[in-house]
């Protein structure tokens, strides 16, 4: 099960369970776990975050409003 991937300039931070960042590139794939109880903050555009396990994961999302006339993401 997928989560929505973050946008740069976004905060998160895993509360209960398993997820995992996932990055696609030319160069291969990469898969990061994330602890709990920390925060990460995202950089790119190109990360998604998995639940690799069956059970459910409980994450906070936090992120910036952009300024005004400025596209989102």
């Amino acid at each position: 099960m997928n989560a929505p991937s973050p946008r740069p300039g976004q905060v998160s931070t895993l509360i209960a369970g398993e997820l995992a960042e996932v990055t696609i590139a030319a160069c291969g794939v990469t898969e990061r776990p994330l602890r709990a109880n920390r925060v990460r903050v995202h950089g790119g555009p190109h990360a998604t975050l998995t639940n690799p396990g069956p059970a459910f994961a409980v994450s906070i999302h936090a992120g910036t409003t952009p300024p005004p006339g400025r596209p989102p993401g």
